[in-house]
């Protein structure tokens, strides 16, 4: 069982044999995983480009990002 009260040496990761130490920032930020790079479902292609329409919520109102850095 995993908490944030009881903080545990051990990473999900490391539990089921992933891997042996806990991964740096560095490791895990050092190579990106783009859809061009790897082969992905086509339903996940919907979520990776945002286009997932959730019925209860009606229509998605697209982000343009006129003022992103």
């Amino acid at each position: 069982l995993r908490s944030e009260r009881r903080p545990n040496a051990v990473t999900p990761a490391m539990q089921v044999g992933l891997a042996r130490e806990p991964w740096s920032w560095t490791r895990l930020l050092a190579r990106r995983l783009f859809p061009w790079r790897v082969t992905v479902p086509a339903q996940w292609m919907t979520v990776y480009r945002r286009a997932l329409v959730t019925p209860e919520i009606g229509p998605n109102t697209r982000h343009d990002r006129a003022h992103a850095f």
